[in-house]
């Protein structure tokens, strides 16, 4: 009898064990234990900043994997100071994937060579805005950088610092991509907010972006219609056909970016001819810093032998000077600027235009221009 009741017992235990086995098979094949492993690796990656949700959407897959420590372009956020946190993202089995860095910094000196915004004259991308947050994100050939940086503490200058970058497979348009612009800006801002308090940066979180337009290079506008950045050069518009650069690449003003782009143009919208950007905080320090600037000196000025003339201003809650510049951007096939008449007056006219509106924009005051 206790030999018969032991061979039942076995046979319900030997079941149990058949169905536990064939439920893994079932879950390992629909992928739901991957699944699992996902949330558990993008949950603790990066010391938990990760917003699962918003990397997936960034990323364009459910089956993501995050590892830490792991930072394989060699550009990324160029510091003396170790990160924070650093981690690398990507579909499984895909060819998408993301990278991120956390530092705290006074100064983000790295921020222009992560932003490859070392050359502007080259240049061919716009910035565009993080929404209320103080950050910006730019994109070409496949690939996007978003860089943000928080104040915070109670030391001027003392700051917490997000650096990502996102790799879509050859096919995938960053600059005119909408969704995938917008994703990213989004995710960018999720992991900002939680770093804000997983390493204590007492921040007022924004709104998240509700929507991060094409490249403007995309839809290229006459001037004398621009509503954005390039809205206050309007009056210039005759001035600047003159020159050959009637167009203009009219990004999305915002009070909050601590970078901004108007971009002239030639009359099919297509060929650049002349960029007048502004950059606050540390992006102004970095960028003051980079070769594009190894001969401006001073507070307002202009290079007699080129197109570069820059103006300054000072600003709430830093000691950098805002920097705005005025330069051309010179033609990769024929090796100048696609100008048809140069005017020394329209230049410093539109450089004071520009910069007098932006400062408006961020609060700053006692603006120097050339001229």
């Amino acid at each position: 009898m206790h030999a018969s009741r032991g061979r039942r017992l076995g046979i319900v235990v030997g079941s149990g064990l058949g169905i536990l086995l064939v439920l893994a098979g079932v879950l390992y094949f629909t992928g739901t234990l991957e699944k699992g492993k996902d949330r558990w690796d993008l949950s603790r990656a990066c010391k938990g900043t990760l917003d699962a949700g918003s990397v997936r959407a960034a990323l364009g897959g459910q089956e993501v994997y995050a590892e830490d420590g792991t930072q394989t372009d060699s550009e990324a956020a160029p510091s003396g100071t170790p990160p924070l946190a650093s981690c690398h993202m990507a579909v499984r089995g895909g060819r998408n994937s993301m990278e991120v860095e956390i530092r705290r910094e006074a100064r983000h000196g790295g921020v222009s060579q992560y932003l490859q915004r070392n050359a502007p004259a080259a240049q061919l991308t716009n910035v565009a805005p993080l929404g209320t947050w103080p950050g910006v994100l730019t994109a070409d050939q496949g690939l996007a950088r978003s860089s943000l940086t928080l104040k915070c503490g109670s030391k001027k200058g003392e700051g917490l610092a997000v650096d990502a970058r996102l790799a879509h497979p050859v096919g995938t348009s960053m600059e005119t991509s909408e969704p995938v612009r917008t994703s990213f800006a989004r995710a960018t801002v999720k992991i900002a907010e939680a770093a804000a308090g997983e390493f204590g940066c007492a921040y007022r979180p924004g709104k998240l972006p509700a929507r991060v337009p094409a490249d403007p290079r995309v839809h290229p506008v006459d001037l004398s219609a621009a509503g954005g950045t390039c809205r206050d050069l309007r009056p210039l518009a005759a001035a600047a056909g003159r020159s050959g650069v009637p167009r203009a690449w009219d990004s999305r003003a915002g009070s909050a970016a601590p970078v901004e782009d108007c971009v002239l143009a030639t009359s099919d919208g297509q060929r650049p001819g002349y960029r007048i950007s502004s950059y606050y905080g540390s992006y102004a320090d970095s960028f003051a810093k980079s070769p594009a600037m190894k001969h401006a000196r001073g507070e307002r000025g202009f290079d007699k032998k080129g197109t570069l003339a820059w103006a300054t201003a000072r600003c709430p809650g830093t000691d950098v000077r805002a920097l705005y510049t005025f330069s051309g951007i010179y033609d990769p096939s024929g090796g100048d600027i696609p100008v048809r008449h140069r005017a020394r007056s329209f230049e410093f006219d539109a450089l004071k235009a520009y910069a007098a509106a932006s400062a408006r924009r961020h609060g700053c005051t006692d603006l120097r221009t050339p001229g």
